[in-house]
């Protein structure tokens, strides 16, 4: 499964589910002789290790093997130099520590203090022990969200522990694929992935009892507890939720 959008009803209640991208990695051809720095009996992988990066010559990543199961099942592979701004087609357009899925470039982690302002995430489902960083960025952001080019930045719920009723649950924001669908467009089929950057897609319940599903632009509400001065070029901003979608010390909404 892919990670997937905080989905909201306006006017009703909303649902919201999150996960990891799933689908198979692309690996690169192994190399496992002439270690780099740290290989050897100091390398905790065979042959190369994901986080540390350990294993490989210079030139070259330490990625998952095709069909891995587990990330003890490594090789080398061509070194690009992708990094979490970088949409990607292929393992090598990626620098030495990130992989490419989902045709973006993640980097590779154990831990949140491996991801700067990002979370470390399980990632893969069908891969044992992976976790990538997740990517802060901007939701509302229509130019500059801090994603790859042609991804927008939407936010996410993580619950540890899948139960709600323990209170361990976080908001985040990530990237992911992004269309040219502004207010109004029907995302019923195509989801995220219709809406533009700065847009998110929603299903609305009508007074009159019809359900629509559209893109509507993202907007902040507050920021450190503080009204946002944040316009919206339909409607006004609006918050959606009680307490509402906050990263951080923002407080996200939408235009209506």
């Amino acid at each position: 499964m892919s990670r997937s959008a905080l989905l909201l009803l306006l006017i009703s209640v909303a649902a919201c589910a999150a996960g990891g991208p799933s689908s198979a990695p692309d690996g690169g051809n192994g190399k496992a002789d002439d270690p780099r720095g740290g290989g050897g009996e100091d390398c905790p992988g065979v042959p190369c290790d994901l986080v540390s990066q350990c294993g490989c010559r210079d030139s070259e990543a330490c990625d998952l093997a095709p069909g891995a199961r587990t990330t003890e099942e490594t090789e080398c592979r061509p070194a690009g130099d992708g990094s979490e701004l970088s949409a990607c087609h292929v393992a090598a357009d990626c620098a030495s520590g990130f992989i490419c899925q989902e045709e973006q470039c993640w980097q590779w982690c154990e831990e949140d203090a491996d991801c700067g302002s990002g979370h470390c995430l399980p990632a893969f489902g069908d891969v044992v022990g992976a976790r990538t960083c997740s990517k802060s960025c901007e939701p509302a952001s229509a130019t500059a969200s801090g994603c790859p080019s042609g991804f927008g930045c939407r936010y996410y719920l993580h619950d540890p522990d899948d139960s709600p009723e323990s209170g361990d649950e976080f908001e985040y924001t990530d990237c992911s694929a992004a269309g040219n669908g502004t207010y109004g467009y029907d995302c019923a089929d195509s989801g995220e992935a219709g809406c533009a950057q700065g847009y998110g897609c929603y299903e609305i319940s009508w007074e009159d009892g019809a359900t629509t599903t559209e893109c509507r632009q993202i907007c902040v509400v507050s920021v450190a507890g503080e009204p946002a001065d944040d316009t919206c070029e339909v409607g006004s901003c609006h918050e959606w939720l009680d307490p509402g979608v906050v990263v951080g010390t923002v407080e996200y909404g939408t235009c209506y």
